[in-house]
């Protein structure tokens, strides 16, 4: 169950994503395709492939989003004790969207971070992700050019995820998490939870709901489907 579940539990596999998003300037619907390629237990490889469309007040336009690629090393991992785990990340998100047309930022993302994993309860464990994201060039407000300042994107951002979980009888898993992203000018608030199923040790399915709490609004709320499959290699 923790294999879908621990971000420094490192595994070879894909992933389907379907999400719908309530943007400030319209919507968004996206379907996102991922690979993870675990080179050993402790550094993995991770591709994401967006396919987008996007609506605005005036206009509907689809093709892919921003393609990013990131790396990941496990330094640290004993599953024995209360601090479990820690894994070191690096993203790079290339513009391969057309910003023009609300599909993508327009410039290079280079994203650092840093993952940890603490089992201070049995029953709760939390885990916490920041990443620090840093534009290389001017970006495009998402959603496109007249998206309004509500979904603008800024150079240079922090970005702090806490998620704990609570595993259930028969697969079923309920997981809430929270959201807090700050750069030099703004900050936004969100929650989001999410249920899912393991149906066997490699197939799982969840639902997720992410709701904008406070700050800027780059979103307003977001609905996705998700399918995991775990490579048997």
């Amino acid at each position: 169950m923790k294999r879908f579940l621990d971000p420094t539990i490192l595994t070879n596999g894909v992933r389907y994503d379907l999400g719908y998003a309530d943007l400030p300037g319209g919507s968004a619907l996206t379907h996102t395709f991922s690979l993870d390629v675990a080179l050993s237990p402790r550094h993995v490889f991770v591709t994401d492939v967006p396919i987008m469309r996007s609506r605005g007040a005036e206009e509907t336009d689809a093709g892919i989003g921003d393609v990013s690629v990131e790396y990941a090393v496990v330094p640290y991992q004993n599953l024995e004790r209360r601090f479990t785990s820690a894994v070191l990340l690096f993203e790079a998100s290339m513009p391969t969207g057309d910003a023009s047309r609300g599909l993508g930022l327009g410039t290079w993302v280079l994203s650092p971070g840093i993952g940890l994993a603490l089992n201070v309860t049995d029953l709760f464990p939390i885990y916490t992700i920041y990443h620090y994201r840093h534009s290389v060039g001017g970006v495009v407000p998402l959603g496109g050019a007249g998206a309004g300042d509500g979904a603008s994107t800024r150079r240079r951002t922090s970005e702090l995820d806490i998620a704990t979980v609570r595993i259930l009888p028969k697969g079923f898993w309920v997981l809430a998490a929270a959201n807090w992203m700050v750069d030099p000018d703004v900050w936004r608030l969100s929650l989001a939870a999410t249920g899912g199923r393991a149906l066997s040790r490699q197939f799982a399915w969840s639902v997720s709901y992410a709701e904008h709490l406070a700050g800027r609004r780059t979103f307003d709320r977001r609905w996705s489907v998700a399918l995991d499959y775990l490579l048997p290699w």
